[in-house]
């Protein structure tokens, strides 16, 4: 099982980050939560969407790999940006 660390390198490269516009706003550079979260059960870096969410809740609070765009504290599993 790779790092936190190494992870969070993989996911630079591998989820698409760009501009996203939601309720007329675009928020730039950013991710959906749920991409992340499908990202690491299909790569087999998380066992299951519930430990995916655990996994992106300590990447962003333990490595401080990303934030929510409104500084939101909680890694979420929906349309969420980050």
């Amino acid at each position: 099982q790779p790092s936190l660390e190494e992870i969070a390198i993989r996911l630079q490269a591998d989820i698409e980050i760009r501009n996203r516009n939601y309720h007329l706003k675009t928020y730039d550079y950013c991710f959906v939560g749920s991409e992340l979260v499908d990202y690491l059960v299909e790569n087999h870096l998380a066992p299951s969407r519930s430990k995916a969410v655990k996994m992106g809740q300590e990447l962003m609070t333990t490595l401080d790999a990303f934030e929510h765009v409104a500084q939101d504290r909680e890694f979420k599993d929906g349309y969420i940006f980050y």
